[in-house]
């Protein structure tokens, strides 16, 4: 990593030693900056100078979970309000990776320290600002009705819809289009999209009496196949 990048700042809120010694060793930071923010550690990034907007990773330390921008993760059953304000919560180690690894805008992390640096180089690959909340594994448990048994979720952004005309002008024929109407559960709905990545198929089309496949167990079920499909 130290060969192919530059620079990244990472600023961390509180406990800096704790957060130091959980990054990988190929992260560990060269040199120190501090603002006014708290630290900012200088660690290796893409490019040839550093360009802290375009990639960047602000990690703030908490022990609980009463911080404003942890609303959607406290929030986890009302899936339907997180769809309605364009919001995709992802649960999983496997299906956060294949988040990150998407097109999709991420914009928070709620991680667990070890977690956290296992998914470093991941994450400072990145073109936006993501927010990584780390809190002990004892705290992230304390999510209403939910018990997270990989120490790690994120908040992404559902992309837009394209129109059926533009998917199919960018796409190869022969076409596969797969439709689902009537689909109320999320667990069947999420095995659909898995087997569309799985058979290639062009775009999936939802009806109005299907539930959404970007409900978090749809998600899930898919191991974020999802992320890959364009949904209609």
């Amino acid at each position: 990593i130290a060969r192919n990048f530059s620079a990244v700042v990472i600023s961390i809120n509180g406990s800096v030693t704790d957060m130091r010694r959980s990054l990988p060793r190929s992260l560990k930071p060269s040199s120190r900056l501090v603002t006014q923010s708290g630290w900012d550690w200088l660690l290796p990034c893409r490019g040839s100078a550093l360009h802290a907007a375009a990639c960047m990773m602000q990690v703030v330390n908490l022990q609980s979970l009463d911080h404003p921008e942890l609303a959607p993760y406290r929030t986890l059953r009302r899936m339907e309000e997180h769809r309605r304000q364009g919001l995709v919560v992802v649960e999983g180690e496997k299906t956060v990776v294949r988040l990150l690894e998407s097109q999709l805008g991420v914009i928070s992390l709620l991680i667990t320290p070890d977690k956290l640096a296992r998914l470093s180089p991941l994450v400072v690959r990145r073109p936006e600002l993501i927010r990584a909340f780390v809190v002990p594994k004892e705290v992230l448990n304390q999510l209403t009705g939910f018990t997270v048994f990989q120490g790690i979720l994120a908040v992404a952004r559902i992309p837009p819809a394209p129109s059926l005309a533009s998917l199919l002008a960018s796409s190869p024929q022969p076409w596969l289009l797969v439709a689902v109407e009537g689909i109320s559960g999320a667990d069947n709905l999420g095995v659909i999209v898995r087997n569309c990545a799985a058979l290639g198929a062009t775009g999936l089309l939802v009806g109005e009496t299907a539930c959404s496949p970007w409900l978090r167990r749809a998600v899930r079920i898919s191991m974020g196949a999802v992320f890959k499909l364009p949904i209609l």
